[in-house]
């Protein structure tokens, strides 16, 4: 600290203002003009104090700084006004025009220990320093530095120091300053007794203005707690800034006079300038007046409806870039509950409105190009379903779009044969190559039979579309066109290709001449090898072809021949076998003329050629059994399509049972089979309701676990071929080839379509009949499925949810047809009601819910004690009704009296407890012999039933008609 007195305040409070109100006057002063002109200064520094205070409450960043501006700095100059110091008086006492009169010493006394008494009770410390010695300090600044009072009198300051540099840097500091005469404010650390140290925002100026370092007064505030406060909040505030850096979208944030406060650099840099040009301005300093102006309305709808809010605009920035962006903002309040400003996030879409232009115009060229293609192109997606088709391929295809829509790439409904005229699987289909591969198909002929039953020709290739970022297969693009005509030119051009190797002997065919009167034959070379010979190991004679030919073809070859010598034939031509010398049979086309005859007409000479049409024959063979297949696969089809429309016809189950089984008969000839169906009750077992074929294959009941295909919820299939897992209800020996379908609909299984073979079957045959039989347990299955949703509805329809027995609604429709059954028999029919004694006071009593459970106790006792063609109804809350056709009235009476003891006795229990014992009121009557008016019968059963409430209850009461 510098040489002089120094007086040293902690901290500058109202509290302390009033201390400073209450010294001593300075010699020569009149005590009521001085006291009162301080204590206006002080009222005033007062103000000041508290106005502060209220910014400080207002703003919770903000702090004191430790410039000589302050109001701490102006309160010391204040202070030291008011503190008369040891040496001279104040400034304005000394230009006092007149002298004071002195103050008696009793009065100055009194003063000065109550000026004492305020400095050791306030919250400032005080310390005067005189030549670098303290020579006063007030308890408040011993307390602080932790020292005994008096402890610290005629000390030297730089023990308040933490050591001696710290000391002479801030005399360094704070002399020049105070010798201008300005108030000296710094913070600084300064040290206590314990050597602890601690940070306080010192301030100070002289007492002495003609020897400035002399005397001076000092106050300081412990700001320890503000340094670490404002560590904090500038570390925060630097790992928030940091944070906001790093965020890559535009971030901003504007107070209420719409002047930017925060702004990150990518903000900073969409708007086209710097830092300095944006933060503390408003928009209209930071962008052109269009963008400025759309900001402007936007963000004065948001602070008149604060909230959130959206936008996508075009912003021209300070560099004239245009950009497309969306706006998210939303309004921000302080912590007191007032609205802050607004804070703003900025997505950048430029680059994607840009690539969406391109985009489009790129899909309408592609669009405009399908449509003028004349080659068809058809998408996929991966699960086979049509995405878009061109008009050729409709056209091509004969297809509407509606119609094209509907097929999948590998339904049914297509019939699609190889060049050759073979079957052509689904599964190699080059389009569904491509959706199951991701491999693309290259110039792949298929034959494709139309709606109308033309076949056309289209030539496919395909190519798989992928995920640009994954690599996974997304869809598939096949195109084809349509080369029929092209295919039928060739076709065509091969034949005469090959009536020109004919003439010309061309080296596919062979050649052969042959005399017929030595029997010799000279075979061409190309004869020889194409049954595996060389040209010298062919006997040259017709014996090795009578060798070489099939013994069965022999007669039919030897007919033909026959028949050209004769005339009757133009030429000779037969497609017979011959043996290789391989030992294999192939086959071949023989053509030949007579080419010489004698005077008689007989045949001398004879040529022609040998052909191999192995292939062909195999090929025919193969499109024959295509052939058959499509078509047995259309009648196939026919079958399902009639059982399906007759299921739907049906209205019971065992109607449907009768369908199922017919139809399979029909649809798997030569096969056996069952339709076994699964009880409603849980753990039911299997029952078989339907078979056909050899009979005996299943029990007639058994339990779901015995079959693999219900336990699997899958298809169970064996073949001798391909063994499996037997099933336990299969007879011993098992089938050689059997199925077993779950019929399964919406996680519910129905029961098991099984089918079995009396031999195992190829892998193909196989195939074929799991198919069909995945078809036909599909629409069984479904149309079972219904039938028994039917049969529940019906059934809720007509019962009673209660009791368990038919409603009124029921009893309505089946009365009068019962009482005209009843007279075309001409049989007698009771009719009765019951009603239960004093059933409102049982449910006053023990509540509904008992109510409930006694009716549901007498509801099932009735439907166990009525016959086969009895109705027992639920008439209406406690009153049953119940028709007893064929009962004569007393047979009625005497049924109804059993019943009505048998309700007595039942013994209901409700929770834990049981209900006290019921009794019912029963009226009976019988239908006269020619009565079919539904309604008399039951208001005499009513009658009777009042008539038997009337005479005491719990009694039977029968009227005759």
């Amino acid at each position: 600290m510098i040489a002089g007195e120094a007086l040293i305040i902690i901290p500058a409070t109202p509290l302390a203002a009033r201390s400073l109100v209450r010294t001593a006057d300075p010699p020569g002063a009149e005590p009521s003009r001085c006291r009162c002109r301080n204590r206006g200064r002080i009222i005033r520094l007062r103000q000041r104090l508290r106005q502060r205070q209220r910014q400080r409450t207002r703003d919770p960043g903000h702090h004191i700084s430790p410039d000589r501006t302050s109001t701490g700095c102006r309160l010391l100059d204040g202070a030291a006004r008011v503190y008369p110091s040891a040496m001279e008086k104040p400034p304005h006492h000394r230009r006092t025009s007149r002298p004071l009169p002195p103050r008696d010493k009793a009065q100055s006394k009194a003063l000065v220990r109550e000026n004492k008494a305020l400095l050791d009770n306030d919250f400032v410390g005080v310390v005067f320093v005189r030549g670098r010695r303290i020579m006063r300090t007030n308890h408040h600044a011993e307390t602080l530095f932790g020292y005994a009072p008096g402890e610290l009198i005629g000390h030297s300051t730089a023990i308040l120091y933490p050591d001696h540099a710290a000391f002479l840097a801030l005399g360094n500091r704070a002399g020049p300053v105070i010798v201008r005469g300005e108030v000296f404010s710094d913070q600084v650390e300064l040290a206590r007794k314990d050597g602890s140290r601690f940070w306080c925002l010192l301030r100070g100026q002289t007492l002495a203005p003609a020897a400035p370092l002399t005397q001076t007064i000092w106050i300081l505030e412990d700001v320890t707690e503000r340094k670490r406060a404002e560590a904090v909040i500038q570390a925060s505030l630097a790992f928030q800034k940091q944070l906001l850096e790093a965020i890559p979208t535009p971030v901003f944030f504007k107070g209420l006079d719409g002047r930017y406060q925060i702004a990150n650099r990518a903000f900073i840099e969409l708007a086209g300038g710097s830092e300095t040009a944006l933060i503390g301005r408003t928009i209209y300093d930071c962008w052109p007046l269009e963008t400025a102006d759309i900001f402007a309305t936007r963000d004065q709808a948001l602070f008149d409806h604060p909230g959130v809010q959206v936008y996508e605009t075009q912003i021209k920035n300070r560099r004239g870039e245009r950009r497309d962006v969306v706006f998210h903002k939303a309004t921000l309040n302080a912590p007191d509950g007032h609205l802050a400003g607004l804070i703003g996030f900025v997505l950048d879409i430029t680059e994607h409105k840009a690539a969406e232009t391109v985009l489009r115009a790129s899909e309408e060229r592609y669009r405009s190009a399908l449509l003028a293609l004349t080659e068809g192109v058809t998408v996929y997606d991966r699960q086979g379903t049509l995405v878009t088709a061109n008009p050729a391929a409709e056209r091509i295809l004969g297809l509407s779009t509606d119609k094209f829509r509907e097929r999948s790439i590998d339904a049914a409904d297509w019939r699609i044969i190889r060049g050759d005229g073979t079957a052509f699987p689904p599964d190699e289909w080059p389009s569904v190559v491509t959706l199951n591969t991701g491999i693309a198909q290259r110039e792949v002929l298929m034959g494709v039979f139309k709606s109308d039953g033309r076949l056309s020709w289209i030539l496919v290739n395909t190519e798989p579309i992928r995920d640009p970022l994954t690599g996974s297969l997304q869809a598939a693009v096949v195109s084809f066109d349509d080369i029929t005509a092209r295919k039928g030119a060739e076709d065509a051009l091969r034949a005469s290709e090959e009536r020109l190797q004919l003439v010309l002997e061309g080296a596919n065919d062979g050649f052969w001449d042959w005399d017929l009167s030595t029997g010799a034959v000279l075979f061409s070379p190309r004869w020889a090898r194409m049954l595996g010979y060389e040209p010298a190991e062919v006997q040259p004679h017709i014996r090795i072809w009578r060798r070489l030919m099939h013994p069965a073809d022999h007669r039919r070859a030897r007919a033909a021949l026959l028949a050209h010598f004769a005339g009757a034939t133009p030429r000779f031509e037969i497609e017979h076998r011959m043996l290789t010398k391989h030992g294999d049979w192939r086959w071949f086309l023989h053509r030949g003329k007579v080419t010489a005859r004698d005077a008689a007409g007989r045949p001398l000479r004879m040529a022609g050629t040998h052909t191999d049409i192995t292939e062909r024959r195999d090929m025919e063979e193969a499109l024959r059994v295509g052939l058959a297949g499509l078509q047995r696969h259309d009648s196939q089809m026919v079958g399902l399509n009639r059982m399906s429309e007759l299921l739907l016809s049906c209205e019971t189950r065992t109607e449907a049972y009768t369908v199922i089984a017919r139809s399979a008969a029909r649809l798997f000839v030569g096969l056996g089979g069952a339709l076994a169906v699964l009880g409603e009750a849980a753990g039911s077992d299997l029952r078989v309701a339907a078979s056909w074929g050899e009979p005996g294959a299943l029990p007639t009941t058994f339990p779901a676990g015995h079959c693999w295909a219900l336990r699997r919820g899958a298809i169970h299939e064996v073949n001798e071929l391909t063994p499996g897992a037997r099933c336990r209800h299969l007879s011993d020996p098992p089938p050689p080839a059997h199925l077993c379908l779950p019929l399964t609909v919406r996680g519910d299984t129905l029961g098991l379509l099984h089918l079995r073979a009396p031999a195992a079957l190829t892998a193909a045959a196989f195939a074929d009949l799991r198919t069909l039989a995945v078809a036909f347990s599909e629409a069984a299955k479904l149309a079972l499925s219904n039938i028994r949703l039917q049969e529940t509805l019906r059934e809720q329809a007509i019962r009673d949810s209660l009791t368990g027995l038919f409603n009124r609604r029921y009893l309505d429709e089946t009365l009068p047809r019962e009482l005209q059954l009843s007279r075309r028999r001409g049989e007698p029919l009771a009719a009765a009601m019951l009603d239960l004694d004093h059933f409102k006071r049982f449910n006053d009593a023990y509540g509904h819910e008992a109510g409930d459970a006694v009716l549901r106790a007498v509801g099932a006792l009735l439907a166990g004690s009525v016959r086969g063609g009895d109705v027992a109804c639920r008439y209406g809350g406690e009153e049953l009704t119940l028709i007893l056709p064929g009962a004569t009235l007393a047979a009625a009476r005497e049924r109804l009296e059993g019943l009505r003891q048998a309700i007595m006795q039942t013994r209901v229990l409700y929770q834990g407890g049981e209900l006290p014992a019921i009794t019912v009121s029963i009226g009976v009557t019988v239908a006269g012999g020619q009565e079919t008016d539904a309604a008399a019968v039951l208001t005499r059963a009513d009658a009777a039933l009042f008539r038997a409430k009337a005479s005491g209850r719990n009694r039977v009461v029968a009227v005759a008609p």
